[in-house]
């Protein structure tokens, strides 16, 4: 697995990547020693570590520190999973499904869970479909709904799972066509797109 490390503060996620170099993941960064270039990207020959695959970021801060590395935003951008180590910081409220927070000890559990995770990619398609009126959002919320959407990631690669009830199979064609494009709009980075449709459970 390739993580994105991002730091507040030099230092401030040694344990972090201790402990995911010890499970045998492979650490990335995207700061320079350069003042003068925020970020890898824009300094020498430009190699930003999110030009290729990338599973997972995790942003460590100072306690107190309220400021993000640009890193972390561009990550959430290219829809990698940002895992921010330190529960005392809140989500800050960003828009964006893929941000989530948990306890230091718990950073490679949580790291390999998110690496193949595409719930934000599924809440994402939801949505899309609703708005665009090819669902109602009853059809897909609920114990009771006639479409479950799921979808899991891989090496730029994503597979979307379709789940429909016998109430909405006369629109599949229009479901599936959405839904593929809905999820090709959410994570631009990906260039295969698996889609499977199943009867509901």
């Amino acid at each position: 697995m390739r993580v994105l490390v991002l730091e507040s503060h030099p230092g401030v996620a040694s344990e972090a990547v201790e402990a995911l170099t010890r499970a045998g993941h492979i650490i990335e960064r995207c700061d320079t020693a350069d003042r003068r270039y925020p970020c890898r990207g824009l300094a020498g020959t430009g190699d930003c570590p999110l030009d290729e695959h990338v599973d997972v970021a995790v942003l460590a801060r100072e306690l107190g520190d309220d400021t993000v590395p640009h890193g972390a935003l561009c990550a959430a951008r290219s829809r990698v999973p940002v895992i921010e180590t330190n529960p005392s910081h809140a989500n800050l409220g960003f828009p964006t499904p893929v941000w989530t927070s948990v306890a230091g000890s718990g950073i490679v559990d949580e790291c390999e869970r998110a690496a193949s995770d595409g719930r934000a990619h599924a809440r994402a398609v939801a949505e899309r479909l609703v708005a665009l009126g090819v669902l109602t959002r009853d059809e897909t919320t609920g114990p009771d709904r006639a479409v479950a959407i799921s979808v899991s990631r891989d090496v730029n690669r994503l597979a979307l799972r379709i789940e429909l009830a016998d109430s909405v199979r006369d629109r599949q064609g229009a479901i599936r066509r959405a839904a593929t494009q809905a999820l090709r709009d959410f994570d631009k980075r990906v260039s295969v797109i698996d889609v499977v449709l199943d009867p509901a459970r």
